[in-house]
């Protein structure tokens, strides 16, 4: 439990510490939202890191983790932006209907159909 809320406590640090660097003259709300921002991001990130069930195991492998991250970062945004453009093919999230599979859903009978 002790370790739990260490390592909560440092995630909710570096989350305040990163969001109060990125602007430029905070005041009291936005101090106060950073505050309530980063509980809820650093409870998330301590859930999964549990559920992914990582080790902390200090220095090992930090230097090529570290080399990988803008490949890894790339990576992502291009899966993101795949899903996205994807997205933009259906009705209800652009124009068109090309991707989603919203298509193929079936639709409700009406009242007197079989």
């Amino acid at each position: 439990m002790r370790s739990a809320v260490v390592e909560m406590f440092a995630w909710w640090a570096g989350l305040v510490g990163v969001t109060v660097v990125s602007i430029t003259s905070p005041g009291p709300v936005e101090l106060a939202v950073a505050c309530a921002a980063a509980s809820a991001g650093a409870f998330m990130a301590y859930r999964v890191r549990r559920a992914a069930d990582v080790r902390l195991r200090g220095t090992t492998g930090a230097l090529r983790a570290l080399a990988l991250l803008p490949l890894a970062a790339v990576r992502g945004c291009g899966v993101l932006v795949r899903v996205l453009a994807r997205r933009q093919g259906h009705p209800e999230h652009g124009a068109g209907s090309a991707g989603c599979g919203c298509a193929r859903a079936p639709t409700p009978a009406g009242p007197g159909s079989r």
